[in-house]
């Protein structure tokens, strides 16, 4: 059952079998990914935004030399790939490729993009992809 599925069944008065109260936190453990709200599969892990902190700034902030480095800097100190790290997201779901497109920083859109082309595909527990921030970025 959809969101607006739900929605009409509350609104037309009629019960609905499903959960009666909408959690209050958006805990990765209680939000259900389907095909159409992927999310990192069970070998990547949710980015630690305290140790990935200035990952996330600069790609806020469009600072691509300085997202470059720090991406080598964690690959090299985790021995993982940039490509694992990038497909990290916070809690609320977002990866470095949301942060980018909704702050406007094509070069690392572009960037991130060519290292792991499946982050595209990630969408955020608001259920935007990056394309989707983008664009609400150049409408408003």
């Amino acid at each position: 059952m959809g969101r607006i599925d739900l929605m009409i069944e509350l609104e037309g008065g009629r019960p609905w079998r499903g959960e009666t109260k909408r959690p209050t936190t958006r805990s990765p453990s209680r939000i259900q990914y389907t095909s159409h709200n992927v999310r990192p599969a069970n070998g990547e892990r949710m980015a630690d935004l305290h140790k990935d902190y200035e990952l996330f700034h600069s790609a806020k902030n469009g600072n691509f030399g300085y997202f470059g480095m720090v991406l080598s800097a964690i690959s090299a100190a985790e021995q993982a790939s940039s490509g694992d790290i990038l497909r990290r997201a916070s809690a609320a779901g977002n990866t470095y490729m949301h942060v980018a497109a909704k702050h406007g920083n094509a070069d690392i859109v572009t960037y991130i993009g060519k290292e792991d082309a499946s982050v595209l595909l990630y969408k955020n527990d608001d259920a935007d992809t990056p394309l989707h921030l983008a664009a609400k970025l150049e409408t408003s």
